[in-house]
């Protein structure tokens, strides 16, 4: 059976570090950043538009900090 996820709201006032927003049924199956982003995102008020400015200039050469590949996460499905 498909789920249908309606979300007409949502105020979310800060994520930080390694966090992520999920809804629905979701696995985490580790934490992997292969992407680094620097910026910033600023909305003032309910109903202001989102305004971000991104300025990419990063030379990661190694790809990956986190360094998992020699030991992968196992995965929990069973989470209550």
């Amino acid at each position: 059976m498909a789920f249908i996820f309606n979300i007409f709201n949502i105020k979310v006032n800060g994520v930080t570090s390694n966090a992520n927003l999920d809804f629905g049924n979701v696995v985490q199956s580790g934490h992997n950043a292969y992407s680094k982003i620097v910026g910033g995102n600023i909305a003032v008020g309910d109903f202001s538009p989102s305004t971000s400015l991104m300025s990419n200039g990063v030379q990661d050469m190694d790809v990956s900090d986190q360094g998992q590949l020699g030991n992968p996460p196992t995965e929990v499905f069973n989470q209550a």
